[in-house]
C-alpha cells in the first residue's frame, strides 16, 4: 500500500523533525518517528489514542510496542510537501527502532499553546482538532 501524508503537528524538532503527527488524506492521523536520516517509522492512531499520548496518560514507546492496528507499521519518506507512506515488512520493529521508554508528550514543553486543555474533537469542515481549555496547570 502507498499512500501520502502531510506533517500535521511537529512534536520534537533538532534539524529536522524527530518526531511528529502526519494525516492523510482521509483524515487517518500517523505518529512519526525519525529511525535513520530520512525515513520515520510510523503507526496509524484514533483520535483516541492521540488524545491519550497527547495528555500524557500513554508513552511514546507504549504506542509503538502495541500499535492499535497489531503489527501494522508504516515507513514515511519526505517527497517535497508530502512523505510516502509505505507498509513497513515486519510484524515486529527490531529494538533499535523503538523509542526510549518512558516518554511522554509534556504540553509545558510545547512552544505554543495549541495542545492546551483537553481534547474533545475534531471540526469536520475545518479538519482542526477542538480543545476544551484548562483551567489549571499540570
Amino acid at each position: 500500500m502507498n499512500r501520502t501524508i502531510t506533517l500535521e503537528r511537529i512534536i520534537e524538532y533538532y534539524d529536522v523533525p524527530q518526531l511528529f503527527i502526519g494525516k492523510d488524506k482521509i483524515g487517518t492521523r500517523y505518529l512519526c518517528l525519525l529511525f535513520d536520516d530520512d525515513h520515520y517509522i510510523s503507526v496509524q492512531l484514533s483520535f483516541n489514542r492521540l488524545a491519550d499520548f497527547i495528555q500524557g496518560k500513554i508513552d511514546l514507546r507504549e504506542l509503538y510496542i502495541h500499535p492499535e492496528f497489531e503489527g501494522e507499521y508504516f515507513v514515511a519518506i519526505q517527497n517535497g510537501e508530502v512523505f510516502s507512506l509505505n507498509t513497513y515488512d515486519k510484524k515486529v520493529l527490531p529494538e533499535e527502532m523503538l523509542p526510549s521508554e518512558n516518554y511522554y508528550y509534556n504540553v509545558e514543553q510545547e512552544s505554543t499553546s495549541v495542545f492546551e486543555g483537553t481534547m474533545i474533537g475534531s471540526n469536520i469542515d475545518t479538519g482542526k482538532w477542538v480543545f476544551k481549555p484548562s483551567m489549571e496547570r499540570r
